[in-house]
């Protein structure tokens, strides 16, 4: 087997394979063999159909196999032999057989070089937390907030922005009812703009037991297309008209959520405040850090690698929707937008991410950034302790289900990508 490997670009080589005599023999006649021992033709009993019938009926699939069988043969070696860090698998362009030759062209899309910034010594701004009076007020707001109760609101009170209406509803069109416009008892907090056009305001100023019509009109990109743009009335009866009970900030509230007084409350509070603030500058500071490197960096990056995490993005939302009881699918209908241009959206995103996570692996790579077993198996026993597992039983499920070695090998990254931040950042000046 001769070869021959052309650079195109930056991230792509293409290899050029010539294969020829018992190599090639040898590759169509196990595969003809194994194609004849299991074809069903019409007119020849299974297993004892004639070698030019298999090959004329199966040209397709013939030829096919004797590619796979060559390329797997030989690509490995040549990769290694090159150097050639491969993205992803190759694509086949170009295949020619001929008796006992064959010529396959594969396109490669292979990792870049990467000309990192300077990153050592770095002057870098970082601001300065210092808690005032009215951060720890609006943090003890927000413990209000979580802690208010709906009451119903007393006899004969109109409803207001900010109250929660206690409603029941049913929606026309055109005389006709339509589906999903029909509620009983639905809580809608006036002012919130969760339902369509002006139907909030048209609550306000009645009471409980008042029974009336609201109309509005649907917008023109209504998820419902056979609504988008058309006048609706909808029957509504007030059942009861309820405001937020928010309790007062007194040593009774404390003992409430955990605390022995007052005075203790708004402590904890300032040192959770500042753990965060703090935590949050801290974020800021190395992002501000990293981006100056990035900008500083020079490298193309390979389509498949964005491909593969705009991918992983969607993939990712996917899972968090359906923790939270909605398909993507419904997703992409109530957004009004399609999973190509989603994948589109996030490609600019999963551009620059890609970038600073080849940015990083380099300097690890000149900075021989290494992790022990013991850190690895530290990262396992924090994911274990996180989905309340004992360390074993999720490496046993793990193994089970394939993913063990993809698994650490996610580890590693993780961890040599922290350490390499953490040099990084020990090497900047703070000004």
């Amino acid at each position: 087997m001769a070869y021959e490997v052309k650079k195109i670009n930056e991230v792509k080589v293409e290899v050029i394979t010539n294969f020829e005599g018992e190599v090639v023999k040898k590759a169509k006649k196990k595969i003809i063999k194994e194609i004849a021992e299991k074809a069903e033709i019409k007119g020849f009993r299974k297993g004892k159909v004639p070698v030019a019938v298999v090959e004329e009926k199966f040209a397709k699939d013939i030829e096919q196999s004797i590619v796979e069988t060559l390329i797997n043969s030989e690509y490995p070696e040549i990769i290694k032999k090159e150097g050639i860090k491969p993205v992803t698998y190759p694509s086949i362009t170009d295949v020619k057989i001929d008796g006992d030759k064959a010529e396959i062209k594969l396109m490669v899309e292979i990792y870049p070089e990467v000309k990192v910034g300077e990153y050592k010594g770095l002057e870098i701004e970082k601001e300065k937390y210092e808690m005032k009076d009215d951060d720890l007020g609006k943090e003890l707001d927000s413990l209000v907030d979580r802690n208010s109760k709906l009451e119903e609101a007393a006899e004969g009170k109109e409803a207001a922005e900010g109250d929660t209406a206690d409603i029941n509803f049913e929606g026309f069109v055109d005389g006709e009812a339509f589906e999903g416009g029909k509620a009983e008892n639905h809580l809608l907090k006036l002012g919130s703009k969760s339902f369509i056009g002006d139907f909030e305001e048209q609550i306000q100023g009645h009471k409980a037991g008042d029974e009336f019509e609201v109309n509005v009109v649907f917008p023109e990109a209504y998820a419902k297309e056979d609504l988008a743009g058309k006048s609706a009335m909808f029957k509504v009866k007030v059942n009861a008209i309820k405001v937020m009970k928010k309790p007062e900030l007194n040593d009774e509230f404390a003992k409430e959520v955990g605390y022995d007084t007052f005075e203790d409350l708004k402590e904890a509070k300032k040192i959770e405040v500042q753990k965060r603030e703090e935590g949050r500058i801290e974020k800021g500071f190395i992002n501000n850090i990293l981006e100056k490197i990035k900008e500083g960096s020079e490298l193309i990056i390979p389509d498949a690698l964005i491909n593969r995490e705009s991918n992983q993005r969607m993939a990712e939302m996917e899972n968090q929707l359906k923790s939270q009881g909605m398909s993507l699918e419904m997703y992409l209908k109530m957004s009004n937008i399609t999973e190509e241009k989603m994948l589109e959206d996030l490609k600019p995103i999963a551009e620059e991410k890609v970038k600073m996570d080849l940015i990083l692996e380099e300097i690890a790579r000149v900075e021989d950034v290494q992790i022990t077993e013991e850190e690895i198996e530290e990262k396992i026993a924090e994911v274990a302790k996180y989905y309340r597992m004992e360390v074993e039983k999720l490496k046993a499920e793990l193994k089970k289900a394939g993913n063990y070695d993809n698994f650490i090998e996610s580890l590693k990254f993780e961890k040599i990508t922290q350490k390499t931040v953490e040099l990084i950042v020990s090497e900047t000046i703070t000004v």
